[in-house]
């Protein structure tokens, strides 16, 4: 008992109080040392984003969470390099299976393949991979794989189209300000 209401504490701690720190390098530090977390060079987590588990989070090389987004590690999240996320982004990993009689909980982890771009208001249910250079629609519902270099949008989200890029997908300058 005392365990969990450490850990619940210490949750607590880190989305209301270090995750409005105004100081990116103090929330990434943080997070990393507190709730083990795994940054890469040049990634970055602005204000205001809320994790519900600590570990069960890792983020690539020069990658971005926009502010305010809700991220459920508690089946675990991973993120690619050179992805961009979107404010207010919903990533869940944890559920209830609405067949079980007692109406069991799972986790399933949810991993986002190197540039891809999820827009605003987003939402990534448990289970599943966003393609390689896939482009997620603000406000689409993701329920299902999506496949690399393709566009979705809507709820529940369809393929609305197919990214013809002129040139390979080259990684993006590291996004980490002092005030985001």
């Amino acid at each position: 008992m005392i365990r969990s209401f450490l850990s619940d504490f210490r949750m607590y701690l880190f989305n209301h109080c270090v995750g409005l720190v105004p100081f990116h390098l103090i929330r990434k530090t943080m997070g990393k040392h507190l709730m083990g977390f795994q940054y890469s060079k040049g990634s970055a987590v602005h204000l205001g984003t809320n994790f519900m588990a600590p570990k069960g989070f890792k983020i690539g090389l020069n990658s971005c969470i926009n502010r305010q987004c809700l991220l459920d590690t508690r089946g675990g999240i991973e993120i690619g390099n050179h992805v961009t996320i979107g404010p207010r982004v919903v990533i869940m990993t944890a559920d209830h299976d609405i067949l079980s009689s007692q109406f069991k909980g799972r986790r399933r982890p949810v991993k986002i393949h190197n540039f891809a771009f999820i827009g605003t208001g987003a939402i990534l249910l448990p289970g599943i991979e966003i393609g390689e250079g896939s482009v997620v629609a603000a406000g689409a519902v993701i329920t299902k794989d999506t496949e690399p270099y393709t566009i979705y949008g809507g709820t529940p989200a369809k393929e609305i189209g197919v990214r013809q890029l002129e040139s390979p997908l080259k990684g993006q300058a590291p996004y980490e300000r002092w005030f985001h």
